[in-house]
């Protein structure tokens, strides 16, 4: 783990430096609405995938560690947050977003792959946030959700632009969470960009 952090470049350190932006202004956003609709469960829940990500990414010595590396401590630090102010409840959707991780366990560790891993846990994650851009269409969030939101855009962009190649060790996470955040903004736009402008 060590030498990881000796090889770490000033890119990298910017990478991981927006994604913790993002984190924080997510975080900001749920203290000041009380952690409306958000739960604890499913935070932890992510975060285990994260950490799976996390470690099948670092096994592989991929270049998007930086920005996995932020996601695992956001996703850790949100559900202590979401921990705080009591937004703890278990659901369908927290089942259907164990199951994932049962999954994604099973099939890393049968296949004996870390890409085989990546792919699991990515998959996984995507699938566990679609409840997720289905309660943001219905019910867009705030001003500060759409900040978060560009910024863990960035994120994405700027790892991409940091993979040496096209591998899909080193661009699978980003390239598919930044197809999942631009269909998951256009409803904030709609609500506080389109809105304050033409309406």
């Amino acid at each position: 783990m060590w030498e990881v952090v000796l090889s770490v470049t000033k890119f990298d350190f910017v990478i991981f430096v927006v994604t913790i932006i993002a984190y924080i202004i997510l975080i900001v956003d749920i203290i000041k609405h009380d952690g409306i609709s958000q739960n604890f469960f499913t935070w932890s829940l992510w975060a285990i995938l994260d950490g799976i990500l996390f470690i099948t990414t670092y096994a592989e010595k991929a270049t998007d560690l930086p920005i996995i590396a932020g996601c695992v401590l956001g996703s850790f630090f949100v559900a202590i947050v979401l921990l705080f102010v009591k937004k703890i409840k278990w659901t369908k959707n927290e089942s259907w977003i164990l199951s994932l991780v049962i999954i994604t366990v099973f099939i890393w560790l049968w296949s004996e792959s870390n890409v085989v891993g990546i792919i699991s846990a990515v998959t996984a994650e995507i699938l566990a946030g679609i409840p997720l851009m289905k309660a943001s269409w219905k019910t867009p969030g705030s001003r500060l959700t759409l900040v978060s939101y560009l910024f863990f855009i960035i994120s994405y962009v700027l790892s991409l632009f940091n993979s040496p190649n096209w591998d899909i060790e080193n661009i699978l996470f980003p390239l598919a969470f930044l197809i999942y955040s631009v269909g998951d903004t256009p409803p904030l736009f709609k609500k506080w960009i389109i809105k304050d402008w033409f309406v």
